[in-house]
């Protein structure tokens, strides 16, 4: 996966607090993977999204959080139509897009 653009959204006392991260689809190919997977961090917290081609499945998973971290999904269209938001409560998060 490619990453076409980053943002980032800073609190008062400009400390980093989110990071997006727009990914365009892969290339379409002769063989195509079942499942893909994005890293990315933000201090010492990390987040990995596997996505699994085959049924249009998104989990993510959320490392080294503390306690009281808020976390939150939104998924967008390409042209920028929130197709998907929610809090999440556990480590892990399963989102099945097929049906949006």
């Amino acid at each position: 996966m490619a990453q076409s653009r980053v943002g980032f959204a800073y609190d008062a006392a400009g400390n980093r607090v989110k990071k997006e991260l727009n990914v365009n689809p892969p290339l379409k190919s002769a063989k195509k993977s079942k499942t893909s997977s994005l890293w990315d961090s933000i201090d010492k917290r990390s987040v990995q999204i596997i996505t699994d081609n085959s049924t249009g499945n998104i989990k993510v998973v959320f490392l080294n959080v503390n306690e009281g971290d808020k976390r939150s999904l939104s998924f967008y269209t390409s042209a920028g139509a929130k197709i998907y938001e929610a809090a999440v409560e556990s480590a892990e998060c399963l989102v099945k897009l097929s049906d949006r």
